[in-house]
């Protein structure tokens, strides 16, 4: 059987270095600081906005598609128009998930500019 041990070095700069970091969390937030993750949060709020809006049209496009090239495998003779205008809708409602993402995207930069101004705005004149 080995006899091994485990060792452990401690540095007291590791320590004071480790409470620095856990008094941060605590200290209050600076008014820039603070101003700065709402910036943050809102441009980030104008990209994913748009960004759901046309993933959602993409996947029920293609799903809308689907099922209408299913329909058309399955049962060619009898629901061929139904198939064939259930994927021409699905395929309209795929390609309008670009346009979506960029008017979605113009209209939330729009709705949020004011704010992001206004903290900006905060900021630099605020030496």
């Amino acid at each position: 059987m080995d006899n091994k041990k485990a060792t452990y070095y401690y540095s007291s700069e590791d320590s004071i270095d480790s409470i620095k970091r856990i008094r941060e969390k605590y200290e209050p937030v600076r008014e820039e600081e603070e101003a700065i993750r709402k910036i943050r949060k809102l441009d980030k709020k104008v990209s994913s906005t748009a960004l759901t809006v046309s993933l959602i049209a993409g996947i029920v496009g293609t799903l809308i598609f689907g099922a209408g090239l299913s329909i058309l495998l399955l049962n060619p003779e009898e629901k061929f128009i139904g198939g064939l205008v259930s994927g021409i809708i699905g395929i309209i409602i795929m390609i309008s998930a670009y346009p979506l993402n960029r008017l979605t995207f113009k209209h939330m930069q729009k709705k949020i500019a004011p704010h992001i101004i206004r903290l900006t705005d905060k900021i630099l004149n605020n030496p």
